[in-house]
C-alpha cells in the first residue's frame, strides 16, 4: 500500500449535480472506463467489482481491489479508480442519498448506520462465489430492466440491489460486539416514529437508566447525546418524507 499526501486536490460531487431527477434518490450504473478523478461525495456510494482488478485510491492511500470485492464510500471520504496494469475491469456502482441510505440501514438493523459511520477505515467485503452469483442475478436483471421501466421501478430494482449489498456488509460486521444488547434494543425503540413525540423523560424511563448514565452511554457508543441523536433521527425522517411522499 502506497501512502500519499492527505492535502491532494479533489473535487466534490454534490447531491444537486448527481441526483437531478427529483423522483429518484438512488442511482445504479456500470463503470468500465478505467480511471476517474480524485473526488468525494455528499452522498453514499457502494461499488462491487464484477470483472477484473483495479487500483483504488482511498483517503490518500492506494491498494489493489479484485473481482468480488464490495466497498462502501461514505460522504466526505475521498477516492479514485485507477487502471491496474491497463487491464479491463468493470464494477457496479450505486449512489444513494443519505436519507435513503439511513432508512435502508434501519430496516436491516437499527444500529447498522451508526456501526458503518463509526468505522475508521475503508469498509469492504469479499463476496463468496455463491454470494456473487446471487447478486449478479439481480444486477443482470437491473441492467436489462433500466431501459424499459419507469423511474419508480428503476429505483425499486436499484434499492433491492443496495439492500442486498448492505446485508452482506452487515453479515460481515455482526460478529463484532459493538453495542450491548440492551442498547441495541433501545435504539430500535428510538427508531420508531412513535418515539418522536415522546418527552425525553419517558425515553429515559424506557431505557431503565438514569439521565446521567444514559447520556454517558450515548456519548460512549454514538459520540453524541440522546437529544442530538433524536433531533438527527427526526430530521432524517422528515427528509425521507419530503423525498418519497406528498407530505
Amino acid at each position: 500500500m502506497t501512502i500519499l499526501s492527505k492535502n491532494e486536490k479533489f473535487v466534490v460531487k454534490t447531491l444537486k449535480d448527481q441526483f437531478q431527477n427529483p423522483n429518484i434518490n438512488i442511482h445504479l450504473h456500470f463503470w468500465s472506463d478505467g480511471t476517474t478523478e480524485y473526488h468525494s461525495h455528499e452522498f453514499f456510494e457502494m461499488f462491487l467489482i464484477t470483472e477484473g482488478k483495479i487500483q483504488h485510491k482511498y483517503n490518500g492511500e492506494i491498494s489493489s481491489l479484485s473481482k468480488n470485492t464490495l466497498c462502501l464510500i461514505r460522504p466526505g471520504e475521498r477516492h479514485q479508480f485507477l487502471s491496474f496494469n491497463k487491464q479491463a475491469a468493470v464494477h457496479c456502482n450505486i449512489r444513494i442519498t443519505p436519507s435513503l441510505f439511513q432508512t435502508l440501514c434501519s430496516v436491516i438493523n437499527p444500529s447498522l448506520y451508526e456501526i458503518l459511520q463509526n468505522q475508521n477505515e475503508l469498509i469492504k467485503y469479499k463476496l463468496t462465489t455463491t454470494e456473487m452469483e446471487h447478486i449478479l442475478h439481480y444486477i443482470s436483471t437491473a441492467q436489462f430492466t433500466f431501459d424499459h421501466v419507469s423511474d419508480e421501478d428503476y429505483a425499486s430494482v436499484a434499492t433491492i440491489v443496495t439492500a442486498t449489498f448492505l446485508l452482506y456488509l452487515h453479515s460481515s460486521l455482526k460478529t463484532q460486539q459493538f453495542y450491548p444488547k440492551w442498547f441495541c434494543n433501545f435504539l430500535n425503540k428510538l427508531n420508531s416514529v412513535n418515539a418522536f413525540s415522546k418527552p425525553l423523560s419517558a425515553l429515559y424511563k424506557e431505557s431503565g437508566y438514569s439521565q446521567t448514565a444514559l447520556n454517558a452511554y450515548f456519548k460512549k457508543y454514538m459520540g453524541k447525546t440522546l437529544v442530538a441523536y433524536m433531533i438527527e433521527r427526526k430530521i432524517n425522517y422528515a427528509c425521507n418524507l419530503l423525498n418519497t411522499t406528498d407530505y
